[in-house]
């Protein structure tokens, strides 16, 4: 057989196209030792089937690993003490899921209440004046508390002035002992 024709067989075969004699014939074709550079690739397969081929597989025999008594599969009914507990669980679950919208949705409607009262207006001047004054009691003694740690930091930013002018002084010192490091 040519190479040509070994090549025709090579493409129906990827092909799935070959019948089982073209098959044998690849095969001993590639069984041989002297095969040309550019079929060499084809060769591994074609060898490796060879030697699939000379396995022998054991016999498998079904009723052997069935039994020759094979029962069918059990049912296994849910017991009507089970189901009613699914049921009584799912129940549960649902009225809970119930409440809990209703829940919020009776908190949304009281914020909503309370938001309406909390901003109406007063109509007594005295009463009033004591919820500004309260008020603004309220915040002078946070500003206070405030003045108190900018003072603070007044005395941070002095010593920090400090720190610079001793950092400026070491390196004009280190300049004049070691001028040649500053080129």
């Amino acid at each position: 057989m040519t190479y040509k024709e070994i090549e025709i067989l090579l493409e129906k075969y990827y092909e799935g196209e070959t019948t089982i004699s073209e098959e044998r014939t690849l095969r001993e074709f590639f069984a041989q030792d002297d095969i040309p550079a550019h079929l060499m690739e084809h060769k591994p397969l074609f060898n490796f089937q060879v030697g699939e081929a000379q396995i022998i597989m054991p016999e498998f025999d079904m009723e052997k690993l069935t039994g020759s008594d094979a029962q069918e599969p059990k049912v296994i009914r849910m017991s009507a003490g089970r189901r009613n507990i699914l049921y009584i669980t799912s129940i549960a679950a649902s009225l809970l899921i119930l409440f809990g919208i209703a829940y919020t949705f009776q908190n949304d409607i009281f914020d909503r209440q309370l938001s309406k009262q909390s901003t109406g207006e007063l109509t007594d001047p005295v009463l009033a004046y004591e919820q500004a004054t309260n008020a603004l009691m309220l915040v002078s003694s946070c500003l206070n508390t405030g003045i108190v740690q900018a003072e603070k930091l007044q005395s941070f930013s002095t010593g920090l002035e400090k720190t610079q002018q001793l950092l400026e002084y070491e390196r004009i010192q280190s300049s004049i002992i070691n001028p040649d490091a500053f080129k």
